[in-house]
C-alpha cells in the first residue's frame, strides 16, 4: 500500500531554471543557460541536485527487489577477502588485503619473510569512517621504512590532505592540504617532493617538504599547456620532475642525496619532441622521439646532458614501437609494441645479448607490476 501510495504520488521530473550567462569561446559567442549549475556552494544548486536524488529515487522504487538481487550476486561473485601478491622492498614484504565487508584496502607488510607476523600500516577502512566519500592518494615508504607519506580526498574533489606517519608508533608528523597525486621521498628519510593544483587543476607546482617544518616551493610552471609530475628512478638516486603536454616534454633532476639543491634542466622542451628519462650506474637513458617517430633509445653520462654527447643504444624502427625502458642492475627491460601487441625484451647489461620474453597464446596482455627492487634478477 505504501508503494502504490507513492508511485501514484510521485514528484514531477525537476526543471532546472534558465538563466542568462553569455560566454565566448573560440571566437563565438554563447549563451549558456545553465552555467550557474557549476557552483557547488549555491543554496540554489543544491536544493535542484537534491530534488533530482528525490525523484530518482522514487522512480526507481518499483526495481528495489531487482536492484537488491543483482547486488547480491555481484558480491557472490568478488572474492572479498582478496589480496595482492607480496612485493619485496628492501627487509619488508609489502602488500594490501581486503576483508569481507568491509569496502577499502588493508596496507600490511612483513618483515623479512612472508611467514613473519603481519603489520597493518594503514587501514582505509577506519580512515574512511565518518566520510561520505574516501579515496587514498598515494602510498609511499621511505627508504628505511620508517615513514608513510599518504593522501586522503574526503570530498570527490581530488584535492588531497597528504600526511607524514611515523610507522612504527601510527602517529602523525605532518600534515599538508591540498596536494595532488605526486610524492616521493629523498634519500634523507626526512625530505618529501610533492605537487599541488592551479585554479584549473592543473599540477603546476612542486614543494619541498621537511619533516615538521615549512614547505618550499621548488618548481612552478606557468604554461597552461603542461602538467607537472613527478617519479623517482629505479635506482632511487634521483627524482624526476616530469613538465608534459600532449606532443612536448621537459625533465628537470634532483639529487636526492642533496635534496635542498635546486632542480637542474636535463633538456629544454622543443616543441613536438617528447622524451622520457632513467638512470643506471653512471649512465642515463633517454626515450625519445626526435628524429624518430616510434622513439629510440639514447645514453649519456650521469652529468653530460648536451645532445652532442648522446649515444644510441636502440635506433629507430619503422615497425616498432619503444613504450619505455625498466633498468636493473644487470639487466634492462625493454617494452615495445609490433604487430599491435605488447612486447617484453631482456638486455644482459654484462654481455649485451638481448632475449624476447615468449607468451604461450597468440592473443594476450601485457603489463608490468610492483618491481620494488633494484638489485635483483626477477621482474614482475
Amino acid at each position: 500500500m505504501n508503494f502504490i501510495h507513492k508511485f501514484f504520488n510521485r514528484p514531477k521530473p525537476p526543471r532546472a531554471k534558465k538563466q542568462s550567462h553569455p560566454i565566448t569561446r573560440h571566437g563565438r559567442n554563447f549563451d549558456d543557460l545553465y552555467f550557474w549549475l557549476r557552483d557547488r556552494n549555491d543554496p540554489n544548486v543544491i536544493a535542484y541536485l537534491e530534488a533530482e536524488n528525490r525523484f530518482t529515487d522514487v522512480e526507481m522504487l518499483p526495481t528495489e527487489p531487482l536492484q537488491e538481487k543483482l547486488y547480491e550476486e555481484m558480491v557472490s561473485r568478488m572474492k572479498e577477502d582478496d589480496a595482492t601478491v607480496p612485493a619485496r622492498k628492501g627487509i619488508y614484504w609489502y602488500y594490501s588485503r581486503h576483508e569481507k565487508k568491509q569496502q577499502y584496502k588493508i596496507y600490511a607488510r612483513k618483515k623479512d619473510s612472508l611467514q613473519s607476523p603481519e603489520e597493518i600500516i594503514l587501514d582505509c577502512n577506519k580512515l574512511a569512517v565518518g566520510h561520505p566519500y574516501f579515496s587514498l592518494g598515494v602510498f609511499k615508504i621511505s627508504e628505511n621504512h620508517e615513514f608513510l607519506a599518504y593522501s586522503t580526498d574526503t570530498d570527490g574533489s581530488e584535492k588531497y590532505d597528504l600526511k607524514i606517519m611515523d610507522v612504527s608508533a601510527g602517529s602523525i608528523r605532518d600534515s599538508i592540504p591540498n596536494t595532488y597525486y605526486d610524492v616521493e621521498w629523498a634519500s634523507d628519510h626526512q625530505t618529501v617532493f610533492y605537487t599541488t593544483l592551479d585554479h584549473a587543476s592543473r599540477p603546476y607546482r612542486v614543494y619541498r617538504h621537511t619533516l615538521e617544518k615549512e614547505s618550499e616551493l621548488v618548481y612552478e610552471e606557468p604554461d597552461e599547456r603542461f602538467f607537472v609530475e613527478l617519479s623517482k628512478s629505479r635506482d632511487s638516486r634521483f627524482i624526476f620532475i616530469h613538465l608534459q603536454s600532449k606532443i612536448t616534454s621537459e625533465i628537470r633532476i634532483i639529487d636526492c642525496n642533496a635534496p635542498r639543491k635546486d632542480p637542474v634542466l636535463f633538456s629544454p622542451r622543443i616543441q613536438g619532441i617528447e622524451y622520457s628519462i632513467t638512470s643506471w650506474e653512471n649512465f642515463i637513458f633517454i626515450v625519445t622521439n626526435e628524429g624518430a617517430q616510434n622513439f629510440k633509445l639514447m645514453q649519456t653520462g650521469i652529468h653530460e646532458f648536451e645532445k652532442s654527447l648522446w649515444k644510441e643504444i636502440i635506433p629507430h624502427r619503422e615497425d616498432t614501437m619503444l613504450l619505455g625502458v625498466e633498468p636493473f642492475r644487470s639487466h634492462l627491460a625493454i617494452y615495445e609494441r609490433k604487430n599491435g601487441f605488447k612486447q617484453l625484451r631482456i638486455r644482459n647489461m654484462k654481455t649485451w645479448t638481448d632475449h624476447d620474453v615468449t607468451f604461450p597464446e597468440a592473443s594476450y596482455n601485457l603489463q608490468i607490476g610492483q618491481n620494488y627492487e633494484y638489485d635483483c634478477d626477477v621482474l614482475r
